[in-house]
């Protein structure tokens, strides 16, 4: 197990990482059918697709879902979409 950690070490510090991209943000809400609709959306690249995050229910934020558009950050732009 020691070795397996060393050599794990060894390899994160030969490699290079990219600098995190600051995304560009948008945030409104808007009116569909009658229904307010709240979204915020994270464009790293208009050219990447986008992955839509959709929270648990009418009431609960997506704020928790935004932990996880980190992680992919770097290969897909996000959505947020609040149900109200």
């Amino acid at each position: 197990m020691l070795l397996f950690v060393l050599s794990l070490l060894m390899f994160l510090n030969s490699q290079t990482f990219a600098e995190p991209t600051l995304a560009k943000v948008t945030e409104n809400l808007t009116s569909i059918n009658g229904t307010t609709l709240y979204y915020r959306m994270e464009t790293i690249n208009p050219s990447l697709p986008y992955l839509v995050f959709l929270s648990g229910g009418p009431g609960d934020s997506s704020a928790y879902l935004q932990a996880f558009a980190k992680v992919s950050q770097l290969s897909v732009n996000s959505i947020f979409l609040d149900q109200r």
